[in-house]
């Protein structure tokens, strides 16, 4: 077994969808792991996707819309 097929068993054993790098726009699912053929690397984070667009920090001077992509939280209104 590689380290490739250790991440996708544990991603799964773990109901998450993929991996992501909250520091970058970096994000990938278990049917397309990591494509860019370098990773995972050690940043790398569990992940899931979301599809819609989310209003983070919500009534701060800081607020922002955060776009669909693969973001370590899970999305609000997914059964476990």
């Amino acid at each position: 077994m590689n380290v490739k097929c250790m991440v996708m068993e544990w991603l799964g054993r773990n109901d998450y969808w993929g991996l992501c790098n909250p520091d970058s726009d970096c994000g990938c699912g278990v049917l397309d792991f990591y494509p860019c053929g370098d990773g995972p690397h050690p940043d790398c984070e569990p992940a899931y996707y979301h599809a819609e667009p989310k209003t983070m920090l919500e009534g701060t001077v800081d607020e922002y819309i955060r776009e669909p992509g693969w973001y370590p939280d899970k999305p609000e209104g997914k059964v476990e």
